[in-house]
């Protein structure tokens, strides 16, 4: 499948608006707009770039799609962002302002940047959402009624404020792509949650995870079984088997086939064998949404099988630390149980 290689990115225009926070409905405080693009020098220019491009080359970020059962204007005002660069900056308050409307209060303040660029001459758009403090305030010129965006370069580097949500979107055709863009959270690492954060992704941007869940991490499942199987040592293949089941039962919200090799594999020959495997498989090496509503059978039950008719079986799907495989000299295994009794029938 195509990709889309964000070091290319060139960055044209930037336009910065402030969101306040505020409760949903209240209009006492409203978001100020920048009346005109930022000027950035070429130096700002690269560090957007080297920020944006190290978000989205991460493991954790993943592939997007327009929602076509979402309600959000967002994918229409960018697409026309892309087809006319005229309404930028009118564009970009439309796009800011859904995101005020649909706030509330537990959202944060919040600073808008929205920029227009190309890769491979092709137009994209990125929209970064920076998490601000109190104290941190941005001042409008009051002259030429726009942010200035070196005060944006300024929080990025400070403890200030973080860039914590940045996507990526382009036109399917023009990257031969089957999917919308790219989406990564800085704040909040996205693995670590049982449900996805859908506010930014769902919500405001009008998006859902490219592909359907179920299936892609059914396959992620039987590939990395199927690799595992070609293991010869069996000591290590059991531990694998058990690893495999382990992660995909975290409480986690997506899968990440990083993550699983760094965390898991043992052998730096397994590692590459795997990334060179799924490579083969055309499985991409990079995060995903989880569902296990096909495999929860498969990932709740491991066995190990002997040649003399006894087999251990592992409750969900895992081999605690109280059994204990090793390979005696003369190739055969022994298996150590340390437990009560439960039952014998």
């Amino acid at each position: 499948m195509a990709k889309i290689d964000t070091s290319l990115l060139e960055i044209n225009k930037i336009v910065i608006h402030d969101v306040p926070k505020h409760k949903m409905g209240d209009t006492s405080i409203l978001p100020i707009f920048s009346e005109r693009e930022s000027e950035i020098s070429d130096v700002l220019r690269i560090l957007f770039k080297e920020k944006i491009n190290s978000a989205l080359q991460k493991h954790t970020a993943f592939r997007i799609s327009y929602d076509t059962q979402s309600n959000s204007p967002v994918p229409l005002f960018i697409s026309k962002i892309m087809q006319n660069e005229d309404d930028f900056i009118s564009l970009s308050k439309q796009i800011t302002q859904h995101l005020y409307d649909i706030q509330k209060g537990n959202n944060s303040a919040g600073i808008v940047m929205i920029i227009m660029g190309i890769i491979k001459q092709h137009p994209i758009c990125v929209i970064l959402k920076l998490e601000r403090d109190k104290g941190a305030q941005l001042k409008l010129d009051t002259v030429t009624k726009t942010f200035n965006a070196t005060e944006i370069e300024d929080l990025m580097l400070t403890e200030k404020s973080r860039m914590y949500k940045v996507a990526l979107l382009v036109n399917q055709s023009d990257f031969d792509v089957q999917f919308d863009g790219m989406i990564f959270d800085f704040q909040n690492n996205i693995n670590n949650k049982k449900d996805l954060n859908t506010f930014f992704m769902g919500d405001f941007l009008g998006c859902k995870p490219f592909q359907d869940p179920r299936t892609t991490t059914k396959k992620f499942y039987e590939l990395t079984y199927a690799f595992i199987d070609t293991i010869e040592d069996p000591i290590i293949k059991t531990k694998y088997f058990t690893d495999l089941n382990s992660y995909l039962q975290k409480n986690q919200s997506t899968i990440c086939p990083e993550e699983f090799v760094q965390d898991y594999f043992q052998e730096t020959q397994h590692k590459n064998d795997y990334k060179i495997f799924l490579t083969q498989k055309e499985f991409l090496f990079e995060s995903f949404v989880k569902d296990t509503d096909l495999i929860n059978a498969k990932i709740k039950k491991l066995s190990i099988d002997f040649v003399n008719g006894i087999s251990i079986v592992g409750t969900n799907g895992v081999l605690d630390d109280r059994v204990k495989l090793t390979t005696l000299d003369d190739g055969e295994h022994k298996a150590e149980i340390k437990s009560k009794i439960k039952k014998v029938k």
